[in-house]
């Protein structure tokens, strides 16, 4: 009864003990194994059955695999006058000697307590699912992610090591949380896709050439942050440009979060649409609100759209295939900047102001028409399906009819997303 199990001694014992072989030979004698798992080492007991001292130690492996030597002591501070009292940590640090030595090793105490936290797994796990495009992942996802991050291995994929990212990411990729299709019709699923991911991806799409791909500075506004949310190289502090745990109201009501919502303000989704609008018309130039610091002097076009400026730091070289259909060039489109997502009722709308141009022969004015419009859905700005109520929001207050027929843009200013009106 004097040795509990394995689980009794990893769960009491905190103080680690000294490599029993370190000490002169004899002054430590191997008791034997007292329980399953447990190998007990003493100065003074020769069995299990007899009582030991605080100078035993004791041999486990825990659950991560490592091989733990416990000293059979535990310390306590109890509160004077109360029946309060609280674990005593050791350190390793002698206060009247300091050594560097030291310094190290309990840095390395520090460091091993997170990584082998129960609540790191976990942790770990929810950050990388929300940088893989699942902002509220599942508990069971969470679980299943955790448990390989633990183990270190799954399937085929991990070295078996607590910790493994290969086997971490393994998890995220190939469970069908992450490849389900369905699950993009659930409005909780998926995330809003970040401003500069939303950018390089419609630069990539639009098959770029940029004059200096290893320099990317240059090719942006040097207020890009306050342009649309986010910059190159300017994240704001060592936490990124937005809280993992960030949630818009409407979002906090029903216990969701939506991190990328922080750098989604009304204004900053009209410049990137400006940028995204003059970069299909111009290349990344400065000209109509593009995304680029400044020219070489040299005029912005009026009404020449589809004429790509010669001090462009990036030209889209995109082209639609001569002799595809219509469709085939939209599906294209769809594909490239959406993942196939687009609903059917955008994908018409989109389709009915490409047709025009398709239609004169106009390939190229077809083309930008359909970026342009594809590039203000939802289903571009995330990574889900949008769905519509397929009723217009009322708007009161008005007495009498405009003498003229008109269009207006209304938008709510307000930090996580604008409500089209």
């Amino acid at each position: 009864d004097l040795i509990g199990s394995k689980v009794d001694v990893l769960g009491s014992l905190h103080v680690g003990g000294a490599d029993p072989t370190s000490f002169d030979e004899g002054h430590y004698t191997m008791v034997g194994e007292c329980a399953q798992g447990v190998k007990v080492f003493s100065t003074a007991a020769s069995t299990c059955n007899d009582a030991l001292d605080t100078d035993a130690i004791f041999k486990v492996t825990d659950e991560y695999g490592r091989e733990r030597l416990l000293k059979n002591s535990i310390m306590t501070v109890t509160v004077s006058s109360t029946a309060s009292s609280f674990r005593n940590p050791v350190h390793f640090i002698d206060f009247a000697n300091r050594h560097l030595r030291e310094m190290f090793q309990e840095t390395d105490a520090v460091l091993d307590t997170y990584f082998y936290h129960p609540s790191h797994a976990p942790f770990m796990a929810i950050r990388l699912l929300q940088r893989f495009g699942i902002s509220n992942p599942s508990p069971s996802y969470v679980e299943r992610v955790s448990t390989a991050y633990t183990l270190g291995q799954y399937g085929d994929f991990g070295s078996g090591r607590h910790g493994d990212l290969a086997a971490t990411i393994a998890a995220i990729l190939s469970d069908d949380e992450s490849r389900v299709v369905v699950l993009d019709m659930d409005p909780s699923h998926g995330h809003l896709r970040e401003p500069l991911v939303k950018i390089f991806g419609f630069l990539r799409s639009m098959d770029a050439g940029l004059w200096a791909p290893l320099s990317l500075t240059p090719f942006f506004d040097r207020n890009m942050d306050q342009k649309v949310g986010q910059s190159p190289y300017r994240v704001p502090s060592v936490f990124s440009f937005f809280k993992p745990e960030y949630s818009p109201a409407i979002t906090n009501e029903v216990g969701l979060v939506a991190p990328e919502a922080e750098v989604l303000k009304g204004e900053y989704i009209t410049t990137m649409l400006d940028g995204l609008w003059s970069t299909m018309k111009y290349g990344l130039t400065q000209c109509n609100g593009g995304f680029k610091d400044r020219g070489w002097g040299i005029p912005c076009p009026k009404g020449n759209e589809g004429h790509q400026m010669i001090d462009a730091t990036a030209t889209l070289q995109y082209e639609a295939d001569p002799i595809a259909s219509l469709d085939a060039v939209l599906g294209e489109l769809v594909l490239m900047l959406t993942a196939g997502r687009l609903s059917e009722g955008n994908r018409l709308i989109v389709r009915n102001e490409m047709q025009s141009s398709f239609n004169a022969g106009d390939r190229a004015k077809s083309v930008r028409i359909g970026a342009q419009l594809i590039a203000s859905s939802p289903e571009f700005h995330s990574t889900n399906i949008a769905s519509k109520t397929g009723s217009r929001v009322p708007i009161s207050g008005y007495e009498t009819s405009p003498e003229e027929p008109y269009k207006a843009v209304v938008y709510y200013y307000m930090a996580g997303g604008v409500r089209p009106v």
